[in-house]
């Protein structure tokens, strides 16, 4: 093999490996957003779980006019819809949907 032939090989090799390391950081920083959405979606379906309980306590108190009980499930209700904004806003782009302004 010639020495221009094994430069234009090494070269070749060296662009296959750096292609190789492309693909890699790709892979790792997609791998590492998919590991965010799930832990966001993790959240946000223990929020909403949290908001079923406090609607169902919610319903109960209002059906059995219980007064104190419905103020503080309306306390619950408000801690639980801040916590979801919270989530929302420091949740990274495009992992939770973000209601408008008017349902939020």
């Amino acid at each position: 093999m010639t020495p221009r032939r094994k430069a234009d090989t090494l070269e070749r090799l060296q662009r296959i490996f750096q292609q190789q390391l492309a693909i890699g950081q790709a892979l790792d920083h997609t791998r590492q957003r998919l590991r965010d959405q799930e832990e966001v979606l993790q959240e946000r379906a223990r929020l909403l779980d949290q908001w079923e309980a406090v609607m169902d306590a919610f319903d109960h108190a209002h059906a059995r006019g219980d007064p104190e009980r419905i103020r503080g499930c309306q306390q619950r209700l408000d801690q639980a819809r801040q916590a979801y904004r919270e989530l929302l806003a420091t949740s990274p782009p495009r992992h939770a949907h973000r209601p408008s302004s008017a349902t939020a």
